[in-house]
């Protein structure tokens, strides 16, 4: 009965070390942190690109939608190129039929601000820039003056940091299912 007790309490104090954040390396946390943190993200990424899409695909003329979803890293470490954070990002391309007006970005606005999300919209030299922040997820858009017929957009998590000795393994980590679109674990 001593050993069973004793089984139960040492599972129990390492459940709560490690829902806790206490994990085992000098990064503070350990990669169990990290990979929970960042297998949430993919999730949520995943389903906000789900719910978008075919929103987005309406405010331009229901054009077709191509979406795939991977890891990448968002900041270098190291002095060998090697990133300490990374997120799970969605890209996308929405084509739009040649009936729908310019400014292609003035159309998803609405439907983003409609869904609770802080748009800002910008131009540069070569491209007008859509960004949009909701629940610590962003959807950014860009549409091209020169070309016609397409906008890009993307829906991303923010990065989280990996325990320096994970950080290899997460530079060659590969995303099993890339189509992001009509994946049944993210609807």
């Amino acid at each position: 009965m001593r050993s069973v007790l004793a089984f139960v309490l040492l599972f129990g104090m390492l459940g709560c070390a490690a829902s806790s954040g206490t994990g085992g390396d000098e990064d503070g946390g350990g990669m169990d942190d990290a990979t929970a943190a960042l297998t949430e993200q993919r999730v949520a990424v995943r389903k906000l690109t789900n719910e978008l899409a075919p929103e987005l695909a309406a405010g331009l003329g229901d054009g077709r939608v191509k979406a795939h979803g991977g890891w990448r890293g968002c900041v270098t470490a190291e002095i060998d190129g090697t990133y300490g954070s990374y997120q799970y990002a969605v890209q996308a391309r929405l084509d739009v039929p040649a009936r729908v007006p310019r400014p292609y970005l003035d159309a998803l606005v609405p439907i983003l601000e409609g869904e609770g999300f802080e748009v800002t919209v910008g131009q540069t030299d070569k491209a007008g820039d859509l960004t949009a922040e909701r629940d610590g997820l962003s959807v950014k858009a860009r549409e091209y003056p020169e070309q016609d017929g397409f906008v890009t957009w993307g829906v991303s998590g923010p990065c989280v940091e990996v325990p320096k000795d994970d950080r290899e393994e997460w530079m060659d980590k590969q995303e099993p299912a890339p189509d992001v679109l009509g994946d049944p674990d993210a609807q």
